[in-house]
């Protein structure tokens, strides 16, 4: 009698065991396939019955075997195509498939079927997309299936070739007076302006991390001084001011980097070139005698900027648009002198610039075409 309970036992056993087996094996393959997505371009050949039949019934047939449907090929894991063929020597219509790897393009098998009308195909459709997908390196996508703490390359690039954006804010600048003239005006003092800048910027990104960038930028400046004025009763020392209205245009190289898609640093350094909007206003010393500088004309030296962009990135599509803080160190190369004679006027020996803005991307990179 225990040897019949025994042997019933090892019976079940040695049934149960492939059943258990079998089982945990789908189990592992749902866990491998469930987040690889794939692509179907549209089907290619034929007439276009056919291809409207291929076209619905392949995409159904990748979501019934357990994959995810890629809404493109840039978001697949890999992508399948379709090709229709007569073959003039059986008579017969010819399904082509071809299953490559997206992040390499690489060919991974090619298959095919024969059939005479399009409804002999609605039993071997599902089988194609198992053949194909059986070759399919799998293995590699069971990590992604591990908690949220996976390690993810945190650097990414811009995806468009050319970005236009506006920025404006606020200007904190030093200036050097550097009227030598006579000390009838007030001579090396040192002044503090408050202003503003506002303006267009463009970018071009001919590498990835790379980008050169220019601006139109609007300000002005407003530099008080004090000269020396003689009457009857003595010497007085009036306040008197220097106005300008200033077109300046930065030209600068700019290191473009972001973090986890959504924060962008961007460090950038470059010159930049004024160009004078009016005639300088303010009083100055000429020929032994106080006159009005309304009306003089004056040029402004290059100079040099540099600084540091930190933006966040909007939108879906990644690199789109970003809303950015602008922050940056500028000064002078030389003296701002007036254009009669060229007797210096004042120098800007610093200007700290906190300003905000929003840039869009235009013309968005290719990417390298697919293998046929």
């Amino acid at each position: 009698m225990k040897k019949k309970l025994w042997l019933l036992f090892l019976i079940l056993l040695a049934v149960c065991a492939p059943l258990f087996a079998q089982s945990a094996g789908n189990v592992e393959n749902a866990s491998l396939i469930a987040n690889v997505k794939v692509w179907v371009a549209p089907v290619s050949g034929g007439t276009r019955q056919e291809r409207e039949y291929f076209d619905f019934n392949m995409r159904e047939e990748v979501k019934g075997s357990g994959y995810l449907l890629a809404d493109s090929l840039t978001d697949s894991d890999f992508y399948i195509f379709f090709t229709l063929e007569h073959d003039d020597v059986y008579g017969d219509e010819i399904i082509t498939a071809e299953l490559y790897l997206t992040e390499t393009n690489e060919l991974i098998i090619t298959t095919g079927m024969g059939y005479q009308v399009v409804e002999e195909m609605n039993e071997w459709n599902l089988t194609m997309i198992y053949q194909l997908m059986a070759n399919a390196p799998l293995n590699k996508y069971i990590s992604t299936w591990v908690p949220p703490s996976k390690k993810k390359s945190i650097l990414s690039f811009p995806e468009y070739w050319l970005y236009l954006g506006l920025r404006g804010g606020y200007s904190f600048r030093k200036y050097q007076l550097l009227d030598n003239q006579s000390l009838h005006i007030e001579k090396g003092g040192t002044g503090w302006g408050h202003s503003f800048e506002a303006g267009v910027q463009v970018s071009f990104q001919p590498f990835p991390f790379l980008a050169v960038q220019a601006e139109l930028l609007f300000t002005n400046d407003t530099v008080s001084f004090q000269y020396l004025e003689g009457t009857t009763t003595g010497a007085i020392w009036p306040t008197d001011a220097y106005r300008s209205w200033l077109l300046t245009v930065p030209l600068t190289v700019k290191g473009t980097f972001q973090l986890y898609d959504r924060l962008a640093l961007n460090p950038f350094a470059g010159l930049y070139f004024t160009v004078p909007l009016n005639e300088l206003e303010g009083t100055r010393f000429e020929n032994n005698e106080l006159v009005s500088a309304k009306g003089g004309k004056y040029t402004v030296p290059v100079g040099l900027t540099a600084g540091l962009e930190i933006g966040a990135v909007l939108g879906k599509e990644r690199n789109r648009g970003t809303v950015f803080l602008d922050l940056r160190y500028s000064g002078d190369l030389g003296q701002m002198v007036w254009s009669e004679d060229d007797s210096p006027v004042y120098q800007r020996t610093g200007m700290i610039s906190i300003t905000a803005g929003y840039r869009y991307g235009f013309i968005k990179r290719k990417k390298p075409a697919p293998k046929e």
